[in-house]
């Protein structure tokens, strides 16, 4: 009854959980201690670890400068074909999903930035914000997911399994987007990007080394059981 009460009244529906458990105890004469307990004990994972791990690396590329560097990259292996931004836009979600785990940090750190460079080139801001959105939603799906890790540490499924198997879903999205990118150029005058120097290129490859690592690591260490996916 309670959880009925309060979420009709609209309170949140973790709130309405717990608030109708703190009820229940208290009414039943228990003793309040055992809704701390059990809620730690609801959480008390070694596997649930590599979740605040993978929001620190996160949140540690947001503030290094690695989204700018990524982009970059990006830009130089696919930036020069037509409408490259949209492809770049694609691409640099990858390789920030495979290292963060977390479609907010993706949109975070490279959200304004891909859709200003997509509208210099010359797609709309509307398609731009959209293609921006959806393209985050791949650091939910390809390792290392921080959804997976949820999912797996709940279940007791592999973890290391449901990241391998994010690998095919993942690549299949990001070539659906890529499709609808091609199209949409087809329609607009959309520009390339200028083509880097050779020293420009090496700077540039040099500089992401270090974070485009970071995928291989995590999925060649659990893929060889060298390591776990809270160890990775």
């Amino acid at each position: 009854i309670a959880f009925a009460c309060l979420t009709v009244f609209g309170f949140p529906l973790a709130f309405a959980m717990l608030l109708s458990c703190i009820v229940y105890f208290t009414l039943a004469g228990e003793p309040m201690y055992l809704v701390a307990q059990q809620f730690f004990n609801g959480i008390d994972f070694f596997t649930i670890m590599a979740i605040p791990f993978f929001m620190l690396a996160g949140e540690l590329m947001v503030a290094s400068g690695t989204a700018d560097r990524l982009l970059k990259f990006a830009q130089l292996l696919v930036g020069r074909l037509r409408g490259g931004t949209g492809y770049v836009n694609i691409l640099a979600s990858m390789l920030f999903g495979g290292c963060s785990g977390s479609s907010i940090a993706d949109i975070a750190a490279l959200g304004r930035m891909q859709v200003q460079m997509m509208e210099r080139s010359g797609f709309s801001r509307e398609f731009s914000a959209a293609l921006t959105v959806s393209t985050s939603i791949k650091g939910a799906i390809i390792p290392p997911s921080i959804p997976i890790v949820l999912v797996g540490a709940v279940t007791g499924t592999s973890i290391g399994g449901m990241l391998i198997g994010g690998l095919v879903p993942g690549l299949l999205v990001a070539i659906a987007m890529a499709v609808t990118v091609f199209l949409v150029t087809r329609r607009q005058n959309i520009q390339t990007s200028p083509r880097k120097t050779f020293s420009q290129a090496i700077v540039i490859i040099i500089q992401s080394l270090p974070f485009l690592a970071m995928p291989g690591i995590i999925l060649g260490g659990i893929l060889s059981g060298v390591f776990t996916p809270t160890e990775a």
